[in-house]
């Protein structure tokens, strides 16, 4: 497990595994980055990319940092891509079904790739 400040101070915590370029999978609401299917697809997307996979503030191993806003979590984002030495319109995010966030990300960064994973959704 690695951390990264987000720009309100919050500790995000994210795992990170492969090589290339970067790839952020962000869970749905309920879930950490451990209780879905992301551990799963950064270990099939890890032959050709560098996978961050995170918890969302006030999930897991990150810190929540009150009050809530859906552009704290694009911070989070943001600070991620920081961490994967890239700039937010040129990263590719994936996310499971929680749209939310991924939009509101999409809509502050006009050219972000951000993909569905709509079979995406909790194990265990």
């Amino acid at each position: 497990m690695n951390t990264v400040a987000s720009r309100d101070g919050t500790t995000i915590a994210y795992d990170r595994v492969g090589s290339g370029p970067a790839v952020i999978l962000i869970a749905g609401a309920l879930c950490s980055r451990l209780s879905w299917s992301g551990p799963e697809l950064a270990r099939l997307l890890a032959a050709d990319f560098t996978v961050y996979n995170y918890d969302r503030r006030g999930r897991g191993d990150s810190g929540d940092t009150k009050p809530y806003a859906v552009d704290r979590e694009v911070e989070d984002i943001e600070a991620i891509i920081a961490e994967a030495g890239g700039t937010a319109p040129t990263s590719r995010c994936i996310t499971s079904e929680d749209p939310l966030v991924s939009q509101r990300y999409e809509h502050v960064n006009r050219n972000a790739g951000v993909m569905g994973a709509p079979q995406a959704r909790p194990v265990g």
